[in-house]
């Protein structure tokens, strides 16, 4: 594999090769059956950041690493250092700082012990959050940096959905995790802080990271991040290791499928220094999550994942401390450590490469596979002779022909090959070039336009022609010549000079400096006869408001129809309204767009296929003004009568009105109004006089015919209004009025009422002509209520105006049934019943004997029924009681008088 270690770095150790010991926590240390096994090279260490290092801002802790480091050291181990800082290791410090920027989603992923739950970290771009880490990554590096025996370091970095951070998945996160500030850039330059910043924090170790599939939703693919932040990293820092930490029995062998690998097909394709991790162990693997979840033989399940890794040229791999503990598999584990300690010779060379073009977006590729310990064959491609090569794809050993699709039609590709394998790349083989085929135009087509001219149009299927051939055969498909080129992105060509009545056929292809595409269809066509002669004569048969009738004289005997043309106004422009058969000369214009009473212009011309004859003479016609219908006339008073009418007419610029006194014969006009109006108020007419009426409508172009004739005879004077207005009666329910009748001409009198001085009038009573009096008994009079009243006089004229105005209040019911009862020697009950629905209180009055004088004794409020009389009162003595409701202003009549007697 291509090694850029040691670029100027002597101090770094080169990169371990073997096996690596995983406890179930990378603080949790190693028994000494791990330590003493000469077959294991290293061990992970390390601890989490919130729980194990930094517990409190800017207070590092490493004990729990330092004294399992000793150990690692006295053992003669290689440590792999791990802190980790994602996820569930972020402080909780840090997360309860209100000027970081976090989010929060549930955990998709059912290994991680927050699965299904909320899980809230920082964004991993938050300034605030990078700083904090940024310096436990400098922190660290100033107490481990100097450990020799630490010869790997691993940084974190959120590349992956899974892992120890977990990028959002769903579509809901997805968008919101946009919203946040997401963007592939973003991230891709977060990454490359963490690794220059681990780096240089480390310059005497190597540095892994581990990868894994991202979201092509959020990224223009699912590797992309992974293999963009891979090659920053391998091309910049020779000390680089990637790391996959997924290695199972189902993983993709190049071996045996280099085009499915998913994320796997990072560490193919990019080709760097290369570890692998365990995905479970096999010990304890009952769920068969190392094998797909399918339960197998744990022997069978490592054997499996460790030649796989070995496959890919994993330096070392991170094996789980339970299955290394396990007798069953010392075996499994002898063959790890020989694959991992064996180097294979680069494969040979490919050669005799050769590149053929079989479509305009397809090249397949060719080469002599003479390995035979090749994992695969790197495929590189550049456009043009100058470019510069880069990746294409991978494909699986024993590969030897490809079709490389997606290309850009019409463009010269150049290609090199190289084996793979864990070594690394083979020397390249010979290059090759071939142009994809230009797409050939299609879709063409041939019209005669003229006796002379034919137009041929086709649709442009390439991008990258600088222009079309067009080529043409006479009379036959056979014997084609070029006869013009037009420029790129040209699609039609008028071919002229012809002959008329002859066949041609033509046939078109797209070029580049590169290469010529195929020809399109080929279409024959044969050019027109002779023009027709015009027809003459056109004038109108008849004409409506929505129909116009033309005839015309046909003149020629070689027309195939006649095209008829048809403008609004002088100014207009003519549009083809219908296409005839031959031998017609009429037509009628019914189509439903015509308006009444608007000017048109008519025109004709023959047709046949060389073309048009000239066109005939022009003939204007005025389509008829529809006229108003349903005219009505309503007498509105002695003076006024009130016109509606039915417009008709979509085009009227007004309407004339017109009156004829007496009789339906001599009109003359009364006024005009604008268009779309449909009434008419005439005005200062004789009272009790007939007059009749019609009406037109009319525009700059026409005039109507009139509507139907409407005779009405205006009213009668208004009555005079009545005087006198009195009230004759109050009670608490009831008002009589009357007035005096001053009218001779009246049908009835309009009495109306309100409630109080500010209330507001309304009918009460319409009576008939001659009455002079009225009760008003309605129930919604209340009682110890001020009333106002008015009266006019009425007739098919109107109202006269109103009579005089009274008032008067109506009076307050009296309380009934009136009963006091004495119940001790000071104390009487009383009891009335309240008729009144407008009292504010009742004023209750006693006296002692049955001649002496009432006195009030006290007011109780409205709607009260009952009193307790408690004072001055003396035993054995008669009491007399009365009572009257009041609402301030007027009182009621007395009650009934009752007495009672207090006990002795």
């Amino acid at each position: 594999m291509i090694c850029l270690i040691c670029l100027g770095e002597a101090a770094v150790p080169p990169i371990p090769k073997g096996i690596f010991s995983m406890p179930p926590s990378e603080k949790d240390g190693f028994p000494d059956q791990i330590l003493n096994d000469p077959r294991i090279v290293g061990v992970d260490l390390g601890g989490s950041w919130g729980r194990d290092f930094e517990t409190t801002e800017g207070e590092y802790d490493w004990s729990a690493v330092d004294s399992e480091l000793s150990k690692a050291e006295s053992h003669g181990k290689k440590v792999l250092l791990r802190i980790n800082s994602g996820g569930a290791n972020v402080p909780d410090w840090l997360l309860a700082n209100p000027n970081v920027k976090t989010f929060s989603f549930i955990d998709q992923n059912p290994y991680q012990p927050t699965y299904g739950q909320l899980v809230t970290m920082p964004l991993f771009w938050d300034p605030i959050f990078l700083e904090k880490k940024l310096a436990l990554i400098a922190a660290a590096g100033a107490h481990f940096a100097g450990h020799s025996s630490i010869e790997v370091v691993a940084c974190s970095f959120a590349n992956a959905i899974t892992g120890d951070w977990n990028i959002p998945s769903t579509p809901e996160d997805i968008v919101n995790w946009r919203a946040a500030g997401y963007s592939t850039e973003t991230m891709i330059a977060t990454g490359k802080l963490i690794i220059d910043a681990t780096m240089a924090a480390f310059p005497n170790q190597n540095v892994t990271l581990a990868i894994g599939s991202g979201s092509s939703d959020l990224d223009p693919g699912s590797n992309y991040l992974a293999a963009t932040v891979v090659d920053y990293a391998a091309q910049t820092y020779g000390r680089f290791i990637t790391q996959k930490n997924s290695l199972s029995a189902t993983t993709g062998d190049p071996t045996i499928d280099a085009t499915s690998l998913g994320n796997w097909q990072v560490l193919f394709d990019q080709t760097p220094n290369v570890a692998a991790q365990m995905l479970w162990n096999v010990t304890n693997d009952t769920t068969g999550r190392m094998n797909g979840g399918v339960p197998a033989s744990p022997e069978a399940v490592l054997l499996q994942a460790v030649t796989t890794g070995a496959h890919y040229g994993t330096q070392y791999q991170e094996i789980y401390e339970s299955d290394l503990n396990n007798p069953a598999l010392s075996s499994v584990i002898d063959t790890a450590n020989a694959l991992l300690a064996t180097t294979p010779p680069l494969p040979a060379a490919p050669d005799g490469a050769n590149a053929t073009s079989s479509s305009s977006a397809a090249i397949v590729l060719t080469w002599n596979d003479n390995a035979n310990n090749e994992l695969g064959y790197r495929v590189e491609s550049k456009i043009g002779l100058t470019g510069t090569y880069e990746l294409l794809s991978t494909f699986g050993a024993n590969v030897a022909s490809v079709t490389v699709t997606k290309l850009s039609e019409g463009t010269d590709y150049y290609f090199r090959v190289a084996a793979v394998n864990a070594a690394g790349l083979s020397t390249y083989s010979n290059e090759t070039s071939a142009a994809t085929i230009l797409t050939s135009p299609s879709a063409l087509t041939a019209q005669a336009v003229s006796s002379s001219q034919i137009l041929l149009t086709w649709s442009d299927r390439s991008a990258t022609e600088t222009g079309f051939t067009i080529e043409r055969s006479p009379v036959t498909d056979t014997d084609y010549t070029p006869i013009a080129t037009v420029s790129a992105n040209t699609t039609s060509f008028t071919d002229t000079g012809l002959s008329k009545g002859t066949k041609y056929w033509y046939r078109v292809r797209a070029y580049n400096a590169d290469t010529t595409s195929g020809y399109s269809n080929t279409k024959q066509t044969t050019t027109l006869n002779e023009l027709p002669t015009a027809p003459s004569g056109l004038k109108t048969t008849s004409v409506l408001s929505n129909k116009v009738s033309l005839s015309w004289i046909d003149g020629s005997d070689n027309e195939s129809g006649f095209r008829i043309q048809r403008k609004t106004g002088a100014t207009g422009t003519y549009a083809d309204i219908k296409t005839t058969a031959a031998n017609i000369t009429s037509y009628t214009d019914n189509d439903s767009a015509l308006k009444d009473g608007t000017l048109y212009y008519y025109r004709v011309c023959a047709m046949n296929s060389a073309g048009d004859s000239p066109f005939s003479n022009e003939l204007p016609a005025t389509t008829v003004l529809n006229s108003p219908t349903s005219l009505t006339a309503q007498a509105l008073s002695s003076s006024q009568v009130i016109l509606t009418w039915s417009d008709r007419s979509a085009t009227e610029s007004g309407f004339t009105i017109e009156r004829s006194p007496i009789t339906n014969t001599d009109y003359a006009p009364i006024a005009t109004v604008s268009a779309n109006t449909t009434s008419f108020t005439d005005t200062g007419l004789s009272e009790a006089t007939k007059y009749w009426y019609r009406v037109r409508a009319s525009n700059a172009n026409a005039t109507s015919a009139y509507s139907n004739a409407k005779p009405i005879t205006t009213l009668h004077g208004l009555p005079t209004a009545p005087s006198g207005l009195g009230i004759t009666s109050l009670l608490s329910d009831k008002v009589s009025l009357s007035w005096t009748d001053n009218s001779n001409n009246e049908s009835g009198f309009r009495i109306q009422r309100k409630t109080g001085a500010t209330g507001t009038y309304a009918d009460i009573k319409t009576t008939v002509a001659n009455i002079t009096s009225y009760t008003d008994k309605d129930g919604a009079l209340k009682d110890g209520t001020v009333y106002y009243y008015r009266v006019s006089a009425t007739n098919s004229a109107g109202d006269s105006a109103f009579s005089n105005a009274i008032s008067g209040s109506t009076l307050l019911a009296t309380p009934t049934s009136l009963a006091p009862t004495a119940m001790s020697s000071d104390r009487i009950d009383i009891s009335w019943a309240d008729n009144s629905s407008s009292e504010t209180g009742y004023k209750i009055e006693r006296k002692t004997t049955a001649a002496g004088t009432y006195a009030q004794i006290t007011q109780v409020s409205a709607n009260v029924q009952g009193y307790s009389d408690t004072t001055g009162l003396d035993p054995n003595t008669r009491y007399y009681y009365r009572v009257r409701a009041t609402n301030g202003t007027i009182d009621s009549a007395y009650s009934n008088e009752k007495f009672a007697v207090t006990f002795p």
